[in-house]
């Protein structure tokens, strides 16, 4: 009886060891997170020689280098994620009109485009749906000057410069008096690492409104 009771411990103890292993497991596969439901639907489109795809009578804009290809669209809802066909490296990515026959034009998508009719910027629906700091960069400073202006353009999108940063750079360059803003000022700006704008001291801002009447009255 004694050998008995020995070996149902032993059994017992066997069992409930197995049984809690499990109950650490079934408790955390209940405190991990559920995946996120899938709800995009993955389709192959053509690129247009206007290198925009279109989704229900809606045009959206790719990089120009994919006209007349084939890119992965996966459709969602609210949006739209575009896909290189072969390396499925994620493109751009859209959000998804409601209405019908819109256009969505990225300006850095018609960059190669571009450098070879400079131009044509001036009139294109690429700039006229650029952010509102973009449009008046263009109009306050390369309007005469279309070549530059979409240096500047390749410059934000290789650097990955925003266009706040090059805002700040332009105001770094009035406040240091220069006469003319170019492209090129503005990028050596953005890339020297202490390009921010600091505030001017009371001297220094009536140094230079002085400098400003000074100017004036003998121009």
């Amino acid at each position: 009886l004694g050998e008995a009771q020995a070996f149902l411990n032993q059994r017992l103890a066997v069992i409930n060891a197995d049984k809690q292993e499990k109950l650490i497991e079934d408790r955390a596969a209940l405190t991990n997170p559920r995946p996120k439901m899938e709800l995009g639907i993955m389709q192959t489109r053509k690129v247009d020689k206007y290198s925009t795809i279109s989704v229900d009578t809606n045009h959206y804009s790719v990089p120009d280098q994919y006209a007349q290809k084939a890119v992965n669209v996966k459709l969602y809802p609210k949006k739209i994620i575009i896909y290189d066909l072969k390396t499925n490296k994620k493109v751009f990515r859209h959000e998804r009109s409601g209405q019908k026959g819109v256009w969505q034009m990225e300006i850095t998508h018609y960059l190669k485009t571009l450098k070879r009719k400079p131009g044509a910027i001036a009139n294109s629906v690429a700039l006229d749906q650029a952010q509102q700091k973009i449009k008046t960069i263009y109009k306050d400073y390369f309007t005469r000057k279309p070549k530059e202006f979409i240096d500047l353009l390749y410059f934000m999108d290789k650097e990955n410069v925003s266009v706040e940063q090059i805002c700040d750079g332009i105001d770094t360059l009035k406040r240091k008096h220069h006469r003319e803003i170019t492209a090129d000022k503005i990028q050596l700006i953005c890339l020297r690492k202490d390009y921010t704008v600091t505030k001017e001291s009371p001297i220094e801002e009536l140094s230079r409104q002085n400098l400003k009447a000074f100017s004036e009255l003998f121009s």
